[in-house]
């Protein structure tokens, strides 16, 4: 008889626990857990290389600048003169033709300024430029009366054909700037048009008129006539002038058979 109770209490109390865990006799599902594979991180930008621009360059003057060797170029298609320093152990001289590798970017200067990444011979050349440009400052320094009030140089280059058109542009200007004058290009008449010169008068009140002329070109030398003028009664004239270029680049220049240091 107590056996009997016993396992009527047992089963009273396993009803009990059913009700209280389930209702309707269904247990409540546990809930899954999910596992996290840690911290998501932010996507990361893939880095943009800089622009890379090669152009093809002419070489017109180098300077030292510091412990640096800095150079006056201008690129050949474009004609836009700039300066830049040579990378460590480029062999580049004043003539010579260049492949230059920078970023693309003309800081806004007379000439402009770059940073060179590289640059490459790519022919090498007579320094004209430099030749042209010793003719004109011993013009410049002989009878510096004839410079006394003038405010502008004029430039006849007509007659040249050893410096492309962009070349004589970029000598004429680089030179005038040098001195604070302003630059104008033409022959004699040209200029007399535009009211430079007094043509009546044979006077340009404000300016001097320099002319090259070349008359004879070989690989190695430029026979030439040169002249500095600022009136008929003023003025410079040489008729037997002449520049000798040598292997390592330099040349000698003569004015009716005087060197000119």
């Amino acid at each position: 008889m107590k056996r009997a109770k016993t396992l009527a209490a047992m089963l009273c109390a396993l009803c009990m626990l059913t009700a209280c865990t389930g209702g309707r006799g269904a247990s409540s599902p546990v809930p899954s857990l999910e596992l996290s594979s840690g911290p998501t991180e932010a996507p990361t930008e893939t880095p943009t290389a800089p622009p890379v621009v090669v152009q093809t360059a002419k070489v017109l003057e180098s300077y030292r600048a510091g412990d640096s060797i800095s150079v006056l170029a201008y690129f050949t298609e474009s004609g836009e003169p700039f300066t830049c320093t040579l990378p460590e152990g480029s062999k580049i001289t004043p003539g010579d033709t260049v492949e230059v590798t920078f970023d693309g970017e003309l800081r806004e200067t007379y000439p402009a300024q770059i940073t060179a990444q590289d640059v490459t011979l790519k022919e090498t050349g007579n320094d004209d430029y430099g030749a042209w440009l010793a003719v004109l400052t011993a013009l410049w320094e002989e009878d510096p009366g004839l410079n006394d009030g003038a405010d502008y140089f004029g430039f006849d280059f007509t007659g040249l054909s050893t410096l492309s058109g962009q070349e004589a542009q970029i000598l004429g200007s680089l030179f005038s700037q040098s001195l604070g004058k302003t630059a104008v290009f033409g022959t004699y008449e040209e200029l007399a048009e535009q009211g430079y010169i007094d043509d009546g008068e044979l006077y340009w009140e404000d300016g001097v008129l320099f002319t090259l002329e070349e008359t004879r070109v070989t690989d190695g030398s430029i026979d030439f006539r040169c002249s500095k003028w600022r009136s008929g009664l003023g003025a410079i004239f040489y008729e037997d002038g002449s520049l000798t270029f040598q292997k390592d680049g330099s040349f000698t220049l003569r004015l009716d058979g005087a060197a000119v240091a």
